[in-house]
């Protein structure tokens, strides 16, 4: 007798990257306003310009896009249906628990096949900048030096107010 075997699908890894694209779609919304080098870049997109990151194959996303001002906004996590002008497209959950635990780098995971990238590849550039320095606001510089290429200068007394600025009301409220 045979019988169908399907994969398990872990629920708190799923949580546990749904929770991490929130807290990034949040922390890129809020240094998009407060940052000057953010907004530099974002400002270079077109307007109403959408990123969607997503875990493939049926796992979460998060939509950025940028608004008339300027400036990033973060949409949730669904596909709120309008086309993407960037998708970056994490191959699986493993993948993804790589990147996401700080484990790998974005640009280790592109070279190791765990990620793929359609849409404008200047943009494409311009939103690794973006996420380099979101997370040289987020995460210790120890970390950040081990996962990005070029760590971003940014100033101590800036980074500090920024961070806690962040922590505290940026991602708890999308201020």
């Amino acid at each position: 007798m045979t019988r169908d075997v399907s994969p398990g699908r872990s629920v708190w890894k799923l949580r546990m990257i749904r929770f991490v694209l929130f807290v990034f779609g949040r922390a890129a919304q809020v240094l998009s306003r407060i940052d000057p080098e953010v907004r530099r870049e974002v400002s270079r997109w077109p307007e109403g310009f959408v990123i969607r990151y997503t875990v493939l194959p049926h796992g979460p996303s998060m939509v950025l896009a940028r608004t008339r001002a300027g400036r990033l906004a973060y949409r949730g996590g669904g596909d709120d249906g309008a086309p993407a002008g960037l998708t970056v497209a994490l191959k699986n959950v493993r993948s993804a628990l790589l990147i996401f635990t700080f484990r790998v780098g974005m640009q280790q995971a592109y070279a190791q096949n765990r990620v793929s990238v359609r849409g404008d590849v200047p943009t494409a550039l311009s939103q690794m900048r973006v996420l380099n320095r979101v997370l040289a606001y987020m995460l210790p510089e120890k970390v950040v030096r081990r996962i990005t290429l070029r760590t971003p200068e940014i100033g101590p007394f800036r980074k500090y107010v920024s961070r806690g600025f962040l922590y505290l009301f940026g991602i708890p409220f999308g201020v």
